[in-house]
């Protein structure tokens, strides 16, 4: 994968990969929503070559809006997140 693609990821799009990501999840306990998650980040970094902590500050950084905190389609996975993950 090209680095840059990473990092240049329309936040919109990957919002929408999460949303999809969390809604099947929601499925499931909460201990398995957290292994598996984790287990499909690992394997895609793996997968695609990259370092998992750099894709980790690659989203931190495409979710933060400096003005407001954070992008409204983050704040719309978090929201959902908080009210389905149980």
């Amino acid at each position: 994968m090209n680095p840059d693609t990473l990092v240049n990821a329309p936040s919109e799009a990957v919002a929408k990969v999460a949303m999809t990501l969390l809604d099947r999840l929601q499925d499931h306990p909460p201990a398995l929503q957290c292994a598996g998650l984790a287990s499909v980040f690992l394997a895609a970094c793996r997968v695609h070559r990259v370092n998992p902590h750099e894709v980790l500050n690659v989203a931190q950084n495409l979710m933060a809006d400096t003005i407001h905190g954070e992008r409204p389609e983050f704040r719309a996975l978090r929201l959902y997140a908080e009210h389905e993950l149980k």
